[in-house]
């Protein structure tokens, strides 16, 4: 059977674990609803909300851009506080940095209203 101490030492061990995880999180609770899947896509990210990126480092600078859709290698590579861009293909809008189609404040208050 365990002693005592050896209980109480490997709670502690967990909740220490569990303690450094939790922090290791913090920097990425500031951005809310992104979506990314494949090596550097969204790699920057630092506040920047409601993006989407699909393959090799699709948004890779992004770092508070909102509402975008990269879908492709390379795609929106570039931008860093563009908002609402759609980039489909390699390399679609790789070079764009911080065009927007419509101001960033204007996508908030259309994503914040009930439809």
């Amino acid at each position: 059977m365990f002693s005592h101490s050896t209980s109480t030492a490997s709670f502690f061990s967990i909740l220490m674990a569990a303690l450094i995880f939790s922090l290791s999180l913090a920097s990425f609770a500031a951005a809310q609803g992104n979506t990314s899947l494949g090596t550097g896509a969204l790699q920057n990210n630092t506040t920047g909300n409601f993006n989407t990126a699909i393959s090799l480092n699709a948004l890779f600078s992004n770092t508070t851009g909102l509402a975008n859709t990269a879908s492709g290698a390379s795609a929106l590579l570039s931008n860093t506080t563009g908002s609402v861009n759609t980039a489909s293909g390699t390399g679609a809008l790789r070079n764009n940095t911080e065009a927007s189609p419509i101001p960033p404040a204007e996508a908030m208050r259309s994503m914040a209203t009930p439809r």
